[in-house]
């Protein structure tokens, strides 16, 4: 069984998924399956799919347009990882990200989520993202407040999604995300990579 499934829900960046894919394949931790479900796009993201499932790369779905929550819901239920990780298909990771959140889980039954630090994308060029505070154990109070990690960045063991549900398909815009982020930090701590291993990519508006 693999130790970490990296959850890759896709739709419409085909030309930022395979940066993606080559920041999960090149993670210095190796005991990993990689899951890209496409959520019904329109341009040449299946296409790019099937190429990297012929290589035996990534194990691919295709899917008519859920959404964001659901379609983050069937990867999980299709993982067979003791860890989730999550990363978007316009989003990159640093090699050595997975191994640094990994080695915080051990010997630690109630840690609920890692998340680390993250750098912005804009214009394809890597800034600094505006500092957020840093809160570890007990977090619920302080994410009720304010967000203060990116999904891109976070860790979670399978086992907890089985105390804590589904995302709810229902919300759109990122309050799904928060939602479940709520929901793990009611029932689990919460630690942090301080050193940021993940990239988001800024779309411009």
């Amino acid at each position: 069984m693999p130790k970490v499934s990296v959850i890759i829900p896709a739709y419409n960046h085909a030309e930022f998924l395979t940066e993606a894919l080559e920041s999960a394949f090149h993670q210095t931790f190796k005991d990993i399956e990689i899951l890209v479900v496409d959520d019904g796009s329109t341009d040449a993201t299946w296409a790019l799919c099937e190429t990297y499932q012929r290589q035996g790369l990534i194990t691919a779905y295709h899917q008519e347009n859920q959404g964001q929550a659901a379609t983050r819901n069937r990867l999980i239920t299709l993982a067979s990882g003791e860890f989730i990780a999550f990363l978007d298909d316009d989003d990159v990771w640093l090699p050595d990200k997975l191994e640094k959140q990994l080695s915080l889980f051990q010997g630690r039954p109630r840690l609920g989520l890692v998340y680390t630090l993250y750098d912005v994308l804009s214009q394809g060029r890597r800034c600094q993202a505006p500092a957020r505070p840093i809160f570890r154990g007990e977090v619920f109070e302080k994410l009720l407040l304010q967000r203060f990690f990116n999904p891109c960045t976070v860790v979670v063991p399978r086992r907890v999604f089985e105390d804590v549900g589904n995302f709810d398909s229902t919300l759109t815009g990122g309050a799904d995300d928060w939602d479940m982020w709520l929901r793990i930090a009611f029932h689990y701590e919460f630690d942090c990579v301080e050193e940021p291993l993940a990239l988001y990519r800024e779309h411009a508006r």
